[in-house]
């Protein structure tokens, strides 16, 4: 498996070696290893008032769109896939859950994708690699289903095209990710010369990996804040 040479701090505090004790500055030098892209993100979105807007709301539709592809799943079985087992379900509104959930499951992809894309120095990103795998692996599950129930019941045509569209754009996501990516390091950024808004951004990032440490019990609560305040 590829190693990013400036992983993402929350990224890299996910697989750090937990029995490791914390080493701030070691945390640090990560977080201004990835400064470059950071701050190049975050000055793309300043630019565009819509990404402004709408990143919050994005994350959360990304998130739930991973779960896109086992939702259509669960709603096909239970809803007569297989078994009839409410009356109140019907084969048109199964239809339009497995092409819900496909929609939802390319947003998430695309939510990781594109970014990543757009970055000048693409890092090995494991986040893309393994919400795309598992993405994959529930449209595969979808489109197992989706074949082995009844075809005059569940046409396979306006089905299966949404579901194939998915798994095509996960295992993009993912070749992408081995074929792309640079194992060089993005030019350091000097931490003199940044506005209190850069700062910002690169505390925000710093802060989703002190919390990663912390629910691995190695910050406690108490010294968080302080840690969080911190210099970079």
């Amino acid at each position: 498996m590829p190693k990013a040479a400036a992983p993402r701090p929350a990224e890299w505090a996910n697989r750090r070696d937990r029995h490791k004790p914390f080493d701030l500055g070691e945390l640090n030098r990560v977080v201004r290893d990835h400064a470059y892209i950071d701050l190049e993100a975050a000055r793309r979105r300043r630019g565009n008032p819509l990404m402004r807007v709408g990143a919050a709301l994005m994350f959360w539709v990304a998130a739930l769109g991973t779960c896109g592809p086992l939702f259509a799943a669960g709603v096909f079985v239970s809803g007569g896939g297989y078994r009839k087992f409410s009356e109140d379900f019907s084969a048109g509104f199964e239809v339009q859950c497995i092409y819900i959930g496909s929609i939802l499951a390319s947003v998430a992809v695309l939510y990781f994708l594109l970014p990543w894309l757009r970055s000048s120095h693409r890092q090995w990103s494991g986040t893309l690699v393994a919400m795309s795998a598992a993405v994959a692996v529930t449209t595969v599950i979808l489109l197992f289903l989706i074949y082995t129930s009844s075809a005059e019941i569940y046409p396979r045509i306006p089905m299966v095209i949404p579901v194939w569209i998915t798994l095509a754009l996960s295992i993009t996501a993912i070749v992408a990710d081995y074929r792309l990516h640079t194992t060089a390091k993005p030019p350091e950024v000097a931490m003199e010369d940044l506005s209190d808004d850069d700062i910002e951004v690169l505390r925000a990032s710093r802060r989703q990996a002190l919390r990663i440490f912390r629910t691995q019990g190695l910050v406690g609560y108490g010294e968080f804040t302080d840690l969080d305040k911190s210099p970079l």
